[in-house]
Formats: structure tokens, C-alpha cells, sequence
């Protein structure tokens, strides 16, 4: 397999950065180079399947209450 490398400065050693950007409303995430703090990629701060299973396990519970059997596998 290849190895992954900074577009700026060749590095192969990356990390993880939580930022707000300036006018933003929400923080994401910055994959970015250790060495040079060259972005290589955005992800949004939370995690979405996390927040869907949270929800999901919400709905039933609720639906439980008043009587239906849901399948939101």
C-alpha cells in the first residue's frame, strides 16, 4: 500500500485538529500534516452515525410508550 504524504511539505505523520472557523456556528475537524499544519481534510466534529443511533434508540422508547413496535434497524 502507498504511503499517505503532505501535498506541502512530504510528510507522512498526521493529526487530528478541532477548529471554529471564523463566522462558523459549529466546530469540524482537520485532518492535517504534523510537520507543516498543511490541511489534507475536513470532517464535520460529530460523529453522525452516533448521533442516528442515539435518535434511533430515542424513537423506540417513545414508541414503546404508546404502544408500537418499530424497526429502525
Amino acid at each position: 500500500m502507498a504511503a499517505s504524504t503532505c501535498v506541502k511539505c512530504a510528510g507522512t505523520v498526521f493529526e487530528v485538529a478541532e477548529v471554529k472557523p471564523v463566522g462558523g456556528h459549529y466546530k469540524l475537524v482537520l485532518i492535517q500534516c504534523a510537520g507543516c499544519g498543511g490541511v489534507i481534510g475536513v470532517q464535520d466534529y460529530v460523529h453522525v452515525r452516533a448521533l442516528i443511533q442515539e435518535q434511533n434508540r430515542a424513537i423506540k422508547a417513545i414508541a414503546q410508550k404508546v404502544g408500537l413496535q418499530l424497526d429502525l434497524s
